[in-house]
């Protein structure tokens, strides 16, 4: 006799089943940690970058890999980096260290210096790094409308300079006539140049003294070397007329105004008129179907570019015709470098039509970063086209 065969039901396994359950919390549980993570970690550097900054150390930022803390910045001396990384220590932190990218200088930061005089403002300084001048050179760039100039060395052992209110000290140096130059270091301010009188010396003085104060440096001694003389004045308002009054006869503050009664500027006449629109013709003849154009963050010039612009120096080395040297850049980074950036291309071209003979007087240098396009940003072709430099008469549109 043969017996049907019977299905048995199987049976779950305990081993087998326990060991899935614990699989399956253990992803849980690591994906539960994981979405903790990053909000903890930035909790944790932020809280430490505050801590530091309490100590003086304004640029230096944390960041968290779990619990150990990396500090990124400059620090004006060694002792300085061991108080960051001792504040840096918060609760919940487990170790902190300097990241490799740390600067720490063997010495102490150099003056900052502003200098306004003939209708261009000039800024010297010292950094410990590219960065940190391209950030200083975009405060001044974005201080001014004025033909602006620099000399921002970068030296890795010395010590970043404070921050200054750039727009608030420039416009107490521009807004009273004449040459001025404010030197701003460690303890105190110094003023020098030129003013009309003694109400314009009291009304600089004050100004620049409030500028701080307002931005929070709290009360400054101001060593007032400045001089009483009206014919300096004057002498520096003719300088500034010559690059910086427009073809209306307007002129941008600093500048001296047109001669009365006259249509044109001072001390220009009929030959002076016809020697202008030669250059004029002359210029928009050389710069015709020539762009002068830049790669990414390059300022140096192509020999391209030169040839071009020899052909530039030959229509302006009469010296008749003021003109802008306006630089721009792409879209492409922060508005702070593309100004700077912007401004280092116009002097490269500025610099070198000077080395072609043409007088420095004639011409006006400005960085407009990325402002005015030409082109499309969203593309190659249209980046390409925006990083340039455009040479116009003063005053033309």
């Amino acid at each position: 006799m043969v017996l049907p065969a019977v299905t048995h039901a199987s049976r779950p396994r305990p081993v087998a089943f326990v060991l899935s359950l614990l699989v399956a919390w253990l992803v849980l549980a690591l994906a539960a940690i994981g979405l903790l993570a990053g909000p903890i970690e930035d909790d944790l550097a932020a809280r430490a970058t505050e801590a530091v900054r309490r100590t003086g150390a304004t640029d230096v930022v944390a960041s968290a890999d779990g619990t150990e803390v990396t500090l990124h910045g400059s620090f004006p001396s060694a002792a300085a980096a061991a108080q960051a990384r001792q504040a840096a220590e918060v609760s919940g932190v487990s170790s902190v260290r300097l990241g490799d990218d740390v600067l720490i200088a063997t010495r102490p930061a150099e003056p900052v210096v502003l200098a306004v005089a003939a209708g261009g403002l000039t800024v010297r300084a010292t950094v410990p790094d590219l960065p940190g001048r391209a950030e200083l050179f975009g405060a001044a760039a974005a201080a001014t409308t004025w033909r602006l100039s620099g000399d921002i060395r970068v030296d890795p052992d010395t010590a970043a300079p404070a921050a200054l209110p750039f727009a608030e000290l420039v416009a107490a140096l521009t807004g009273t006539a004449g040459p001025h130059t404010l030197t701003v270091d460690a303890t105190g301010l110094t003023l020098t140049g030129a003013v009309a009188d003694d109400a314009a010396r009291a009304v600089l003085t004050a100004a620049v003294s409030a500028a701080l104060e307002d931005a929070g440096a709290g009360p400054m001694s101001v060593d007032d070397q400045l001089v009483v003389d009206p014919a300096a004045v004057a002498a520096d308002a003719r300088a500034a007329a010559v690059v910086s009054t427009d073809g209306a006869g307007a002129a941008t503050p600093g500048a001296a105004a047109p001669a009365e009664g006259s249509g044109t500027p001072a001390g220009s006449g009929a030959g002076a008129e016809a020697d202008a629109a030669a250059a004029r013709a002359a210029l928009a003849e050389a710069l015709a179907g020539r762009a002068i154009t830049f790669p990414v963050n390059g300022t140096l010039l192509s020999a391209e570019d030169r040839a071009a612009l020899d052909g530039v120096a030959q229509a302006l080395r009469s010296g008749t015709l003021p003109v802008v040297v306006a630089g721009f850049t792409d879209a492409s980074g922060p508005r702070s470098v593309n100004l700077a950036l912007s401004m280092s291309r116009a002097e490269a071209v500025a610099a070198y039509l000077v080395s072609r003979g043409v007088p420095a007087e004639v011409l006006r240098a400005v960085g407009l970063g990325p402002d005015q396009p030409v082109a499309d940003n969203a593309t190659e072709a249209g980046r390409a086209a925006n990083r340039r430099v455009e040479i116009t008469p003063a005053g033309s549109s």
